[in-house]
């Protein structure tokens, strides 16, 4: 009888790069007294890419539909003001954009759902200024998030090949 000695070390791989990104996260978030690192912590998680060709675009088209989501939405927002037709037109408008005009892939999902909290924030708070201001804050934590996990991940995939080879 012969058995199958190989075992699928790829969900291993992930949690410890996880691990790592999302400790990262926790430690630099309590060092510099940033109290709300969601955003950060999600990005680093939805970034984290073991498979090393990958890694590069993974975090190029998150960062890239984090802005143009939060973007198109603040122009949105400064032409039509707050309200639940901007909402959905945004919604609509967003992803007509990522469809057609900027190619993400299946990124294009992110760029709506950043767009539609900025617009959602602005729609209930009544407010252009707090939906800008909840736009550049998700855009730096998403950005801070995709960048550490993309970093993490490149020395990943290093440590990975070396002992491949």
């Amino acid at each position: 009888m012969e058995t199958n000695s190989s075992f699928d070390v790829t969900g291993l791989h992930y949690s410890i790069a996880l691990a790592i990104v999302s400790s990262l996260i926790m430690l630099g978030s309590w060092l510099s007294g940033f109290h709300d690192p969601l955003w950060v912590l999600l990005s680093g998680v939805i970034c984290t890419e073991i498979v090393h060709d990958q890694t590069k675009s993974v975090v190029v088209r998150r960062i890239m539909a984090t802005l143009i989501g939060t973007g198109i939405s603040c122009v949105l927002l400064m032409v039509f003001g707050s309200g639940f037709v901007t909402l959905i037109a945004g919604i609509v408008i967003i992803t007509l954009v990522m469809h057609y005009l900027i190619p993400v892939h299946n990124s294009w999902k992110l760029a709506v759902a950043t767009g539609a909290i900025v617009l959602l924030t602005g729609f209930e708070q009544n407010s252009i200024a707090i939906a800008e201001n909840i736009a550049l804050k998700r855009a730096l934590e998403v950005t801070a998030g995709s960048l550490l996990a993309g970093l993490v991940s490149m020395v990943m995939n290093s440590i990975l090949r070396a002992f491949k080879n």
